[in-house]
C-alpha cells in the first residue's frame, strides 16, 4: 500500500515555453487528486525495471536529497530545483510536448517491492533510519519519486 505524504504537480509547455511551477503542495484530501497521484506511483513502484540502480559517488541530485530529508531544504523548494533542472534540460529536446512533472515523497508499506532506483529513491541514508524511525509504520519505507 502507498501512503502519499506530499506530492507537487508542476507544468511544462515548450510550444510557449512557459513552465509553471507549483507553489504548493496538492491536496491530498481529495479524492481525485490522491487517486491519480497513487495511480502514477504504483505504477513506477510495481515496475521490475524502477528496482535497480544507485546514486554515482559524486550526484549533485543524492546530495539534494540527503538535505531533503534531513529537513533542510522544504519539499516544494526542492520539487522547484527539480523541476528547473528538468526544464533545463528538456527544452533542448527537439518537438518536447507539453508535459507535467510530478514530485512525491511517500511510505511503501510493502517493503518487498520497495528499492532505490533513478526514478523512485530511498529518502536518506541507512545511517539515518534511526532518526526517522518515528516516520515508518512497520515494513513501510520511504520513497522520493520524480515521474
Amino acid at each position: 500500500m502507498l501512503r502519499v505524504t506530499k506530492a507537487i504537480l508542476h507544468v511544462f509547455d515548450f510550444e510557449t515555453g512557459t513552465k509553471y511551477f507549483s507553489q504548493s503542495t496538492l491536496d491530498l484530501e481529495d479524492r481525485q487528486t490522491k487517486s491519480y497521484v497513487q495511480r502514477r506511483l504504483r505504477k513506477i513502484t510495481a515496475n521490475p525495471e524502477s528496482r535497480h540502480g544507485e546514486f554515482a559517488p559524486t550526484s549533485n541530485f543524492a546530495g539534494g536529497l540527503q538535505e531533503y530529508a534531513h529537513g533542510d531544504v522544504e519539499f516544494v523548494e526542492f520539487s522547484h530545483q527539480i523541476a528547473q533542472w528538468f526544464w533545463e534540460n528538456l527544452r533542448k529536446v527537439d518537438e518536447t510536448e507539453q508535459c507535467d512533472l510530478l514530485v512525491a515523497d511517500y511510505l511503501n508499506t510493502d517493503a518487498a517491492t520497495s528499492a532505490d532506483t533513478a526514478d523512485e529513491a530511498s529518502v536518506g541514508a541507512d545511517a539515518d533510519a534511526d532518526a526517522d524511525a518515528d516516520a515508518f509504520d512497520g515494513d513501510a519505507r520511504r520513497l522520493f519519486a520524480i515521474v
